[in-house]
């Protein structure tokens, strides 16, 4: 059976070991390497790719200030050079490594196709930044903080943050680290595994005990699965489900402009019972948690789309200035509609999926929890079967009417010409509901809508939504997650000679 994983256990902060990175082609800025045949002049530089990450920045502003692109911070780091041989700690066929900050290539690099090496530099500009930034720590904590940074770096610059380059790093670090798959990145640690899925520039984590992995052995738990197999089901079975997970998230970021970039979902964390689904920040960043009960069974594509839209309506909410929450024209007009929504019959609060054949009663008896009719109607439980609260605030009323609108927009028309029963007004806001669900979708479209001609309501409604909390500093499993070098971890791990 099992382990339901909560956010209440406490976590210890001992930095855990993390395996293996998937490496994958990423676009990247231009930048100089210094030329093999001009080793006597290293003044001479070959054009080649360097990476877009973070800049160097106060550790005040770590969890808080948007990374901006490597174009400033590559001014002050010495350029990626050639070495006619690869340094001898290192195994023969390494590519690239970086030491105190400089990258170097070894000539197999140079017979790497344009953009397997592009992603090398990618990776280990990652690296350079790191060391340029941080204290010296040769722990395997730190080691795998490292990798786990360059992968993601790779992958997406957008997903790192600046709390992450202040970490103690390794001085050497070489490419490629060690593959685990068919998970994107692995951290053992003594109560069990964090494994990382990173698709589309989302990365999705979930926490498994050996137990619940099957790992069997005489040596501790998380000796058994690094010295044996890696993708002993349920692992693939896992692996697939959260790849899916953070598909159908990247597929929401996208309506969101790459000024919004810091509200995009970055990480999607697995963890607890239906009532932790939510959308919250870590690390500057959006996260999503997902139930690891939608996830078993998974049902999880509304709690996606639900929770995948309040961060598009948090990057309307403060899209005209973040530290004040100035919102732009599409939330206004949005608040402005759901106010007028709210001024609509009373009906009552339902309670199973809708069904065309048999719609729910319209009627309200004594019993019964009633609402606006106008806000009912997009409420998840219509279309998705359970869930929903759109009454609890515009914020709310978004995510279940937009989330609706991307998971079955025929199905809610259905459901919303069922409720214009109750209330005449209901027909001619829904249109208007309709045309800006079609519009949240298009940043480009977003841009060129007009405020309402009297804001001042819309303002007044908005007010009362608030940032999502963030959740960087979580001591719980959930701190695992959003950081899994926090989970306790052995030093070292070693195999014996003949392994299992």
């Amino acid at each position: 059976m099992k382990t339901k994983y909560s956010t209440l256990a406490r976590a210890p902060t001992r930095r855990g070991k993390q395996l293996g990175v998937h490496e994958g082609p990423q676009a990247a800025l231009r930048a100089p390497v210094a030329h093999p045949e001009n080793a006597a002049h290293p003044g001479t530089l070959l054009p080649c790719s360097f990476a877009e990450i973070p800049p160097l920045a106060s550790k005040e502003l770590e969890h808080t200030r948007p990374a901006p692109s490597v174009a400033a911070l590559s001014q002050k780091m010495a350029p990626p050079r050639f070495s006619e041989s690869v340094d001898p700690r290192l195994p023969a066929s390494t590519p690239a490594w970086t030491e105190d900050g400089q990258t170097r290539l070894s000539p197999s690099a140079l017979l790497l196709p344009p953009s397997d090496l592009h992603s090398v530099l990618q990776h280990e500009a990652v690296h350079a930044v790191h060391q340029s930034m941080a204290p010296r720590l040769e722990t395997t904590g730190a080691r795998a903080h490292a990798e786990s940074l360059a992968s993601r770096g790779e992958q997406n610059g957008a997903t790192l943050s600046f709390g992450d380059f202040f970490a103690p790093v390794p001085a050497l670090l070489a490419f490629p680290p060690q593959a685990y798959k068919p998970w994107t990145s692995v951290t053992l640690g003594h109560p069990g595994v964090v494994g990382e899925v990173v698709e589309s520039g989302v990365a999705v984590r979930i926490f498994r005990s050996y137990e619940d992995l099957g790992v069997k052995g005489s040596g501790a738990g998380y000796q058994n699965y690094e010295c044996g197999k890696h993708d002993a089901p349920p692992i693939p079975d896992l692996v697939k489900k959260m790849r899916k997970v953070a598909q159908t998230v990247a597929k929401f970021n996208a309506s969101i402009p790459k000024e919004g970039t810091t509200l995009r979902v970055a990480l999607v964390t697995i963890i607890g019972d239906r009532s932790g689904n939510a959308y919250r920040t870590a690390n500057g960043k959006g996260l999503i948690i997902l139930s690891q009960d939608d996830f078993d069974a998974g049902t999880f594509d509304a709690t996606l789309f639900h929770e995948a839209s309040h961060a598009i309506f948090e990057f309307h909410s403060v899209a005209k200035g973040a530290e004040d929450r100035q919102p732009d024209a599409l939330a206004l007009r949005i608040a402005d509609l759901y106010v007028r929504l709210q001024d609509t019959t009373l009906v009552a609060e339902p309670s199973a999926k809708f069904d065309p054949a048999k719609p729910p009663s319209l009627a309200v008896s004594a019993d019964d929890k009633a609402h606006p009719a106008g806000v009912v109607m997009v409420m998840d439980t219509l279309w998705a079967g359970e869930g929903g609260h759109p009454w609890h605030g515009v914020d709310e009323f978004f995510a279940s009417a937009y989330g609706g609108y991307r998971s079955n927009s025929a199905l809610l028309k259905k459901i919303v010409t069922h409720y214009a029963k109750a209330d005449s007004k209901i027909s001619r806001l829904a249109t208007e509901l309709f045309s800006l669900l079609d519009v949240a979708g298009d940043p480009t479209k977003a841009a060129k809508l007009k405020q309402p001609a009297k804001p001042e309501t819309a303002t007044t409604e908005l007010a009362k939504v608030s940032a999502p909390p963030d959740e960087t500093a979580d001591q719980t499993i959930l701190g695992w997650l959003i950081d899994p070098t926090r989970m306790p971890a052995p030093d070292n791990i070693r195999c014996p000679a003949s392994t299992p």
